[in-house]
């Protein structure tokens, strides 16, 4: 049964083939920004401190502390809501890092607001210890004041400033073209590499198929006006290289296929002029010599 292709998902190994882990990760975060996956947030907190921390300068001090401190307190209300007893090892340590973040970011002489940090860590830890320990203030909370001040305005700021972190990722590690990456294989394993991919096709035939389903392909072909390969002393191997005989006996289709009649045109087509005297039996056809 024939496979289709079209609208289909690539499956995570072809997917890496296709595009490089670090585009592919960003691609998820923005998915999981997209579409409001809290409980994937620590995923995203983890990658985007991990860049802060090798380049702090990809966002101001305002931007991380807005970024990291409304990932995690978007994700402390979350496993409130859950279900906070039992995730309560969880919530200490992501207002333990809020603290940390916090502390640090305060520490910077152009964080103008550094008191409204602090201030802010305190409010929300206040308000986590009401919610964990108080029933009547979690469902006033979570009915009330989470819609307003965590609903849909606080989710689209989140997500603009995942935008900038990724866009400033861009800037950073521009995806090379073919020489430049070339260039930066040279004297790696990419042989190794070349022959691991290709010792388990299935990905890259999935990756090709659906690809050429998709029709990305342009239909005009290179143009083959100069034939680099096949000449031989100025002679291209093509049917005009007949003499008129072995062209009308091609043209003749009338006649049933004899080996022994047709011996002189298969040696003519197969053998350069050069290379028939080397043979004993000039009447076997012979490949193609390379150039």
């Amino acid at each position: 049964m024939a496979l289709s292709y079209k609208g289909a998902r690539l499956p995570p190994a072809s997917l890496q083939l296709l595009v490089p882990p670090v585009r592919l990760m960003s691609a998820l975060v923005w998915q999981i920004a997209q579409e409001h996956s809290v409980l994937q947030y620590d995923k995203v907190l983890d990658f985007i401190s991990l860049v802060i921390e090798i380049v702090p300068e990809i966002l101001n001090p305002i931007q991380k502390a807005q970024l990291i401190m409304g990932l995690r307190a978007r994700l402390v209300l979350e496993l409130c809501h859950v279900d906070g007893v039992t995730n309560l090892k969880t919530i200490q340590n992501h207002l333990d890092k809020i603290h940390s973040c916090s502390s640090e970011l305060s520490a910077y002489d152009q964080m103008e607001n550094c008191e409204i940090l602090r201030m802010s860590y305190r409010n929300f830890a206040t308000l986590v210890q009401k919610i964990l320990s108080i029933p009547f203030e979690k469902e006033i909370f979570f009915l009330e004041v989470f819609p307003k001040k965590y609903g849909s305005a606080f989710n689209q700021g989140i997500q603009q400033l995942v935008s900038v972190f990724l866009l400033r990722l861009e800037q950073l590690l521009p995806i090379p073209d073919l020489q430049e990456t070339s260039a930066l294989l040279a004297g790696s394993s990419a042989p190794e590499e070349f022959s691991r991919r290709l010792s388990d096709p299935a990905a890259l035939k999935t990756l090709l198929l659906q690809y050429r389903e998709r029709g990305t392909l342009s239909s005009t072909l290179i143009s083959d006006e100069e034939d680099i390969i096949l000449h031989t002393d100025g002679r291209t191997l093509a049917l005009e290289d007949l003499d008129e005989e072995s062209a009308e006996s091609l043209e003749d289709t009338s006649e049933e296929w004899d080996p022994e009649t047709k011996s002189d045109l298969v040696s003519h087509l197969y053998i350069c002029p050069e290379f028939e005297d080397s043979y004993e039996d000039p009447q076997l056809p012979v490949p193609l010599q390379p150039v």
